[in-house]
């Protein structure tokens, strides 16, 4: 309802806008038209969004000064996180960069090699002759298995860490370079794997305490099934990384892995 003012009400608005202007600038602007209202006889405002505790507050993307705090995100895209790991470029040979150890070769190895690490993570083993599937692509390959206890599993002691495999390599990687971590993954059970695959630089070789995580991969968003398949992880380390852990863990899942590669950025 408008509100009709007399003429000694309206002198009094004007007064009192002449204060609000040149007293009480920094003020909230509800003081003025509460005093407006109350000189026409009506009644207080609910305060915003109060009136109706339905009613939820429009965010206007401006700030107290009337800037937007967000304004550069129309002009700068933000890039986002690989919601895919299976790659559309070519995948690059078997051998990748040369720097990780073929699984079918003996432990250990220098100046690059491979061997199992003292864990209290269950689970892993190296495939046998007969094993079903067969490798994709040499002799041996990783399988993980949540359903193994940790006595039954090779060097499994929970006082240990979480690294199951450790793989060392000449020249380490750069930091801050982008590397695509190549691999052949496979599901070996007939349900959908859970669990996350954890990949981490340690900060010695040698099964040492984590010292950056490199990747952390739902085994579900690799999406594996019963054949084996390429997939790729995005690694980017912020330090020069000689050496990288892996581990399965978090879920029920009997994965096998194979021909880890370095390569390039994921695409």
């Amino acid at each position: 309802m408008a509100c009709v003012f007399r003429r000694k009400d309206l002198a009094a608005i004007d007064a009192l806008d002449f204060w609000v202007h040149n007293v009480a600038m920094r003020l909230p602007v509800q003081l003025f038209l509460l005093a407006a209202v109350s000189a026409c006889g009506g009644r207080e405002p609910s305060p915003p969004f109060l009136a109706d505790s339905s009613s939820d507050p429009v965010d206007s993307g401006f700030d107290a000064g009337g800037n937007r705090p967000d304004a550069s995100r129309d002009s700068e895209p933000v890039e986002a996180a690989p919601t895919s790991y299976i790659p559309t470029a070519p995948p690059p040979p078997l051998e990748g960069d040369g720097r990780l150890a073929d699984l079918s070769s003996s432990l250990g190895g220098t100046p690059i090699g491979f061997d199992a690490c003292p864990t209290s993570t269950a689970g892993l083993s190296r495939n046998q002759p007969g094993d079903s599937p067969a490798p994709g692509h040499s002799s041996r390959y990783l399988r993980f298995d949540s359903s193994g206890p940790c006595d039954a599993s090779h060097a499994c002691n929970p006082a240990y860490g979480k690294a199951q495999i450790e793989f060392w390599f000449e020249p380490p990687l750069t930091a801050f370079q982008a590397y695509g971590l190549w691999l052949e993954a496979v599901n070996i059970d007939d349900s959908r794997p859970s669990g996350t695959l954890h990949i981490v630089a340690p900060d010695a070789p040698g099964c040492g305490d984590a010292a950056q995580s490199l990747a952390i991969v739902p085994l579900a968003a690799l999406e594996l099934s019963q054949v084996w398949q390429t997939r790729c992880v995005p690694i980017q380390p912020v330090t020069s990384v000689k050496a990288i852990d892996l581990y399965v863990d978090s879920g029920s899942f009997r994965i096998g892995l194979e021909a880890l590669r370095f390569g390039p950025p994921c695409r």
